[in-house]
């Protein structure tokens, strides 16, 4: 049997010390061994991340930022760094998250590695707002999540576009009725206007809404219902 092992993919565009911060929290994991590496995607940033995480982590030669010069989406960067992937396992994590600790990130990989029959794990947003928890947004549309990379491999063949990849996870779990599982995860996304300039803030804004309006959404509203992790709650 392969060794369960974890590299984290974090796609990213203009994060500046965002991202920063995220690493040094993940950071911790890799220095403990829970995770083998962390492959920071490039999604044709136009600002100055790329330099601001080479210089903070050069000497560390676990994190690794790779990417391409044109913006091409959240599905195309994390495709990008999947090639790159030699783990079983892959941790999708987002890049400008804050207020979550080393250890809820740890307990998800334990729980992972505890468990080989758990195929897929969603950090599930706990601390969203009420509406956000209706409309199942903290669960279906979660950036954090652990997988089988073989199953993220098998997602990547039906091409999902920008921010439909989270979308197309939930769709091949349910098809192919993968054991999959939730842990409540307390973070918050920075808000984009206070990331990017009001026009690019606005087209990713209403490329991610787009989503929300297609029968897909509307169907895993329905029918994706994994189960809460037994032994963490």
């Amino acid at each position: 049997m392969q060794k369960i092992q974890f590299t984290c993919l974090i796609p990213f565009f203009n994060e500046n010390w965002r991202l920063v911060s995220v690493l040094k929290k993940l950071n911790v994991l890799v220095d403990s061994g829970k995770l083998e590496s962390i492959i920071c995607i490039d999604d044709g940033s136009t600002d100055n991340t790329v330099k601001i995480i080479s210089r903070a982590f050069a000497q560390n030669k676990k994190i690794k930022v790779v990417g391409y010069k044109i913006n091409a989406g959240k599905s195309s960067a994390i495709e990008y760094g999947l090639n790159q992937v030699k783990t079983s396992h892959v941790l999708l994590f987002d890049a400008d998250l804050n207020s979550f600790t080393s250890e809820s990130i740890e307990n998800a990989l334990d729980s992972v590695s505890n468990d080989p029959q758990i195929d897929a794990l969603i950090l599930r947003q706990s601390n969203d707002p009420l509406i956000s928890k209706i409309l199942r947004h903290d669960l279906i549309v979660s950036g954090e999540r652990i997988l089988k990379t073989s199953d993220l491999i098998n997602v990547f063949k039906n091409n999902p576009a920008n921010y439909e990849v989270e979308f197309a996870i939930n769709s091949y779990l349910l098809k192919n009725k993968k054991k999959t599982f939730w842990i409540p995860f307390y973070s918050k996304n920075h808000i984009k206007l206070d990331k990017w300039s009001q026009k690019i803030a606005l087209k990713k804004t209403v490329q991610f809404q787009r989503e929300l309006f297609k029968f897909e959404f509307i169907k895993q509203w329905l029918l994706f219902n994994p189960s809460a992790l037994p032994h963490i709650l």
